[in-house]
């Protein structure tokens, strides 16, 4: 929903003149717009193929122990999984703490954000019970995602086809 908000608070600036670089603009849309895209996308994947006793957030908000913002938290009463969607279409690679999409430098670290999230999610869910198994994902949900990084990490890394071997030759996502 914050997305959404975002997108058309964005468009509504332009219309009124108030902001300067269309160039920037137009790119920070469709980054938001692709973005939503692969969202929905991965939310028809979670709602297909999770029981009916897991809840699904989706685009919230955390201010626990610091603040970030999730695509989807799944729930269940002893496990919690964090999915944070990307919609690259192409090789992005995590190299020397630096995110490269197709061979250009990404505004931010992707791989430390997803840390962050993590952390804060784990903080949220052991306050509420010690006991609670957390676990998280990063899906690169693009038809032609790809991912090559040189770090450890504490979640999991999976391309579409990794995740839903079925829909391997889905309508393209822009």
């Amino acid at each position: 929903m914050a997305g959404i908000k975002r997108l058309a608070l964005l468009k509504e600036m332009q219309a009124r003149k108030l902001l300067s670089n269309k160039a920037d603009l137009e790119r920070e849309w469709s980054w938001q717009e692709k973005g939503m895209q692969g969202e929905k996308t991965m939310e028809e994947l979670l709602v297909e193929d999770l029981p009916q006793v897991v809840t699904i957030l989706h685009d919230v908000t955390l201010e626990f122990a610091g603040l970030t913002q999730c695509d989807f938290i799944a729930l269940t009463a002893n496990f919690w999984l964090l999915v944070e969607v990307k919609n690259y279409n192409g090789l992005m690679t995590y190299q020397d703490q630096r995110c490269r999409l197709r061979g250009e430098d990404l505004r931010a670290d992707q791989m430390a954000a997803m840390r962050n999230r993590l952390r804060i999610v784990k903080k949220l869910a052991h306050s509420v019970d010690p006991k609670l198994v957390v676990e998280a994902a990063m899906v690169f949900i693009h038809p032609n995602g790809e991912v090559e990084w040189d770090s450890q990490e504490d979640f999991a890394i999976l391309t579409r086809n990794q995740i839903h071997p079925s829909k391997r030759n889905p309508p393209l996502i822009n």
